[in-house]
């Protein structure tokens, strides 16, 4: 192909003789930007776009949400079927995957989280780097035999009373995150509830194993177990509709979007000065 002046060919839209060179890049790359509808948009990165940051980093760095969700179920699905007992599992709170409440919860979750936050979504992120603290911070509480913190106690049941307030205040704070998540979607929403009694559970199970009360704590950690397992469930299906839609499957599968249902305030602000 014969070339036409330095900056491209005659045959180029945006490669013309006429056209600069990074008048023609910036032509290039919004042509070849994707327009997300609102819908996909808060089913792929778990917000409200006016919610989300307007940095353009997102159009060269790929969705990390799904990656976020791949360590959180990786963690908690076994967890939950230890914490029921399924299949002869032991009263251990899920020692033998300590690993996995490192690399997949700790750090799958918190590299998640960072990049959520460069990507400009706060709220995942602040989901994901929560969350990937909190299966750092069971994992190394875990490790008795190298940090040595249990035997610090007088018996088991001394340190399962102090611990059960870090479960307390992930209860509240995946309660705030329920709140939030009115925002978004109904599958979001159902997801910290279950989350929400997950942690009271727990919470409660390690407070009656310090009364004394074994067969009541032992009833409560099924019961948190069955709590995480219901998490679990609508975790995979969001899991499975990010992934849907990041390829643009066929079909996609509903998470219940309650962004039109709940509006955001800078929406009813500008609709009530609309009126005025």
């Amino acid at each position: 192909m014969a070339t036409n002046g330095e900056n491209g060919y005659d045959s180029h839209e945006y490669l013309d003789k006429d056209i600069g060179t990074v008048p023609a890049l910036n032509k290039i790359r919004t042509a070849g930007a994707v327009s997300l509808s609102p819908e996909l948009f808060e089913k792929l990165y778990l917000q409200p776009r006016e919610a989300a940051g307007s940095s353009g980093i997102r159009h060269f760095l790929g969705n990390p949400t799904p990656i976020g969700l791949v360590g959180f179920l990786l963690c908690l699905t076994p967890l939950s079927n230890i914490l029921m007992g399924w299949h002869g599992a032991g009263p251990y709170l899920g020692l033998a995957a300590m690993g996995a409440y490192f690399f997949y919860g700790g750090g799958m979750m918190t590299v998640c989280g960072v990049f959520e936050l460069i990507c400009g979504n706060t709220f995942p992120a602040v989901v994901f780097a929560s969350f990937g603290a909190f299966w750092l911070t069971y994992a190394v509480t875990l490790q008795d035999g190298v940090y040595g913190i249990v035997k610090g106690y007088p018996n088991q049941a001394a340190f399962m009373n102090e611990f059960a307030y870090i479960l307390v205040y992930m209860g509240v704070l995946c309660f705030f995150f329920m709140i939030a998540a009115l925002r978004t979607n109904m599958a979001f929403v159902a997801l910290f509830l279950w989350l929400t009694m997950t942690f009271v559970c727990l919470a409660g199970a390690f407070f009656q194993t310090y009364n004394g009360a074994a067969a009541l704590a032992g009833r409560l950690q099924v019961a948190g177990g069955a709590f995480a397992f219901l998490a679990c469930i609508v975790g995979w299906w969001i899991l499975l509709s990010l992934l849907l839609a990041s390829v643009d499957f066929p079909f996609q599968l509903p998470l219940g979007d309650l962004t039109s249902i709940v509006p955001g305030y800078k929406s009813r602000q500008k609709k009530s000065e609309s009126m005025v």
